[in-house]
């Protein structure tokens, strides 16, 4: 794509990038992040009234990835939404 490292950090904001093990599922890394924001946040996983988890890696096909994320982290709110997110692509 002929595309640096820095070009894609400027017009995207990502800074770096992170690979599962073998034995990680697409939930593991979401858990993480739910659990991180839940706490910068101060609000716990049952004041939660949605959780939206967007992948094209899903760990299987159903059920959506952000269900056993709200399994996980003890949140009581529905999932209701499957959102696949074929990749981003950066243009110029």
């Amino acid at each position: 794509m002929g595309m640096t490292p820095e070009r894609i950090s400027a017009k995207t904001g990502i800074h770096s990038r992170r690979y599962a093990a073998d034995h990680e599922a697409t939930s593991d890394p979401a858990v993480e992040a739910a659990r991180a924001a839940l706490e910068d946040a101060g609000i716990r996983a049952d004041q939660l009234g949605r959780i939206v988890v967007a992948t094209s890696t899903p760990k299987h096909p159903r059920p959506a990835t952000a269900c056993p994320v709200r399994h996980r982290i003890g949140a009581a709110c529905p999932v209701r939404h499957r959102i696949g997110a074929p990749g981003a692509a950066v243009r110029e």
